[in-house]
Order: C-alpha cells, then sequence, then structure tokens
C-alpha cells in the first residue's frame, strides 16, 4: 500500500465495516470472505461513489479482490487522492 491509495483504503474499510457491521477489517481481506453478497455490495459501491466520486461495477468488487486491490483500483480511477469532503458516513 502507498501514500497515494491509502486515503481510498481508509474510505473503504469504513464503508465494508458500516455496511457489513464489521470490525478490524483486513487491507487483504476480500469483500466474500467477510459475508459481503451482491446487495451489500451495491451498497458499499453506491456509498464509494457518494464519498470518493468514482463509479465501479460489481464485478470491481468481485470475487478475490482484496480491499487493498480495489483502493489501488479506485486511485487508479480518480487520478489523485480523495477530494476534502465532508460527507456524513
Amino acid at each position: 500500500m502507498n501514500g497515494e491509495t491509502q486515503p481510498f483504503l481508509e474510505e473503504i474499510l469504513v464503508a465494508y465495516a458500516a455496511v457489513l457491521l464489521a470490525e478490524d477489517i483486513h487491507p487483504r481481506a476480500t469483500f466474500a470472505d467477510l459475508g459481503g453478497t451482491s446487495l451489500t455490495a451495491a451498497i458499499v459501491l453506491a456509498r464509494l461513489w457518494r464519498v470518493l466520486g468514482v463509479r465501479l461495477a460489481l464485478t470491481d468488487l468481485g470475487a478475490g479482490v482484496t480491499a487493498a486491490e480495489l483502493a489501488a483500483l479506485v486511485a487508479e480511477r480518480a487520478g489523485g487522492p480523495p477530494a476534502d469532503r465532508s460527507v456524513t458516513r
């Protein structure tokens, strides 16, 4: 994990924790490992779009994709660090 992806990873972990009602999520955990379903994935992706401004497909959160890998994908698509936003989590 590098400095460019860390802010995205933090937002992803916050979204995972809020939607899946989980704590202490490891960056190498997959959404499926955490008990995520297609419905909860859609909720997470909508939240990430709202918070980070990056649209993702359900397949981006697919089997075997870790939170850290998703953060790298989001950073690539965002083209820079997340903007300072005041969004209620």
